[in-house]
């Protein structure tokens, strides 16, 4: 794969792991009682958080792992979330995003 696709795969997957964290996040909002119209962290916070799990997904053979690592790490740093709602966010938005990139690359590759 030559640098321009992983940039552009590395964009994307940070766009759609942003918008299916933000997702998880109003799931996860439920499960803990929290009302639907409050947030956990900004937006900004989940594209930091986003950005530096898609960063550590690049480390060859360990990336897959390390990035579900980072995310729950830099979640529980940006949030005052619980452990039970952080496997929610944090499942949603990788299992999501995971799909959302297979049927994205195709096409734009």
């Amino acid at each position: 794969m030559d640098l321009g696709t992983t940039i552009v795969i590395f964009l994307f997957s940070v766009v759609l792991s942003s918008v299916f964290l933000w997702v998880g996040m109003k799931c996860s909002s439920v499960y803990a009682g929290i009302p639907l119209n409050s947030a956990y962290c900004s937006y900004f916070a989940i594209v930091k958080v986003c950005t530096f799990s898609t960063l550590a997904g690049l480390v060859p053979y360990i990336g897959f792992a390390l990035s579900w690592v980072a995310l729950f790490y830099f979640l529980k740093k940006e949030t005052e979330a619980e452990v039970g709602e952080l496997i929610i966010m944090v499942f949603i938005s990788k299992v999501a995003a995971f799909f959302g990139l297979m049927f994205l690359v195709p096409v734009i590759a």
